[in-house]
């Protein structure tokens, strides 16, 4: 290689692959299952992304109604679904 010329450095990634039941074992990951662990982690991310600009507007549309429910008098709280809520997180950790 000539001085100041911009050289490729491929390296071997290693990584845990699940085989059969016999748990994880170490070796060298194939061009294929990296380019599908790629395609995964970009399908995870386009759906996030989609979920994030959905948000907002979903929210506000739910805090509208709450807000309007709330002045008019109409909003009730339903007591057995919180003391569900909290029977289920007190007795989460048991």
């Amino acid at each position: 290689m000539k001085v100041g010329t911009v050289g490729t450095h491929l390296h071997v990634v290693r990584a845990k692959v699940q085989i059969g039941k016999k748990g994880a074992e170490e070796r060298p990951i194939t061009i294929e299952e990296g380019a599908m662990i790629r395609a995964e982690k970009q399908a995870l991310i386009r759906q996030g992304m989609r979920a994030a600009q959905r948000w907002p507007q979903e929210r506000n549309v739910r805090v509208e109604a709450l807000r309007s429910l709330v002045q008019s008098g109409h909003y009730r709280i339903d007591s057995q679904a919180i003391a569900e809520c909290l029977l289920n997180n007190e007795t989460h950790f048991v």
